[in-house]
């Protein structure tokens, strides 16, 4: 998918239509990242804290020693879960990786927390950083991007509505801030539809 000079193609079905409208809402979200390690290429078994709760619903547990780095809200959920299988992670709630150890699978890795490195024991590496603002689609719309220190990634500019300078471009949900549940981002989004309803005319 890709959005310019007020078009925007969309794939479907195998084939490719271009979109014009007067409105354009982006809630493409965020994704997760890994961060940078220092290594070329990072061992089997690292993975991120979502992927971790998702492979636990279906009975699978990819490690018995399990690191895992990142406060983010998905990390506090893959803890809860592994607790509740038994199972205890060690936890480096406020550094970051290192580097990731291994040949075919990740055997420990190293973490720095303040001006402190340390190497820990681990076969599987979990990574619950604050997932980042899909911004770039909505930059393609030129919709202002901007930096977002709490989420330290950059994300539109938008007013409270979802409207951003760009005309007929709007954005909603965890793409423009964070929100502390889907809830609060459904919210969100029937917020800038009832905006984006009465800028083109329509009822509120």
């Amino acid at each position: 998918m890709a959005t310019f000079d007020n078009g925007t193609l969309v794939l479907r079905d195998g084939a490719v239509t271009l979109v014009r409208a007067r409105a354009r809402l982006f809630a493409n979200g965020c994704h997760e990242v890994v961060g940078t390690l220092r290594t070329q290429r990072p061992p089997r078994r690292l993975q991120r804290a979502r992927a971790l709760c998702r492979a636990l619903c279906h009975g699978v547990l990819l490690g018995e020693r399990v690191v895992l780095v990142g406060a983010g809200a998905w990390g506090e959920a893959a803890a809860q879960a592994l607790a509740a299988l038994g199972r205890r992670a060690t936890r480096v709630r406020e550094g970051e990786i290192v580097a990731a150890h291994g040949t075919s699978a990740v055997s420990k890795v190293t973490v720095r927390e303040g001006d402190r490195e340390r190497t820990l024991p681990c076969d599987a590496l979990v990574v619950a950083e604050e997932p980042v603002a899909s911004y770039e689609l909505a930059g393609q719309a030129e919709a202002e991007l901007g930096w977002d220190a709490q989420r330290r990634c950059f994300a539109p500019k938008s007013d409270d509505e979802g409207a951003t300078r760009a005309p007929g471009v709007y954005v909603a949900g965890s793409l423009r801030r964070r929100f502390a549940s889907h809830l609060e981002r459904e919210a969100d989004g029937v917020r800038v539809a009832r905006r984006v309803a009465r800028d083109l005319g329509g009822a509120p």
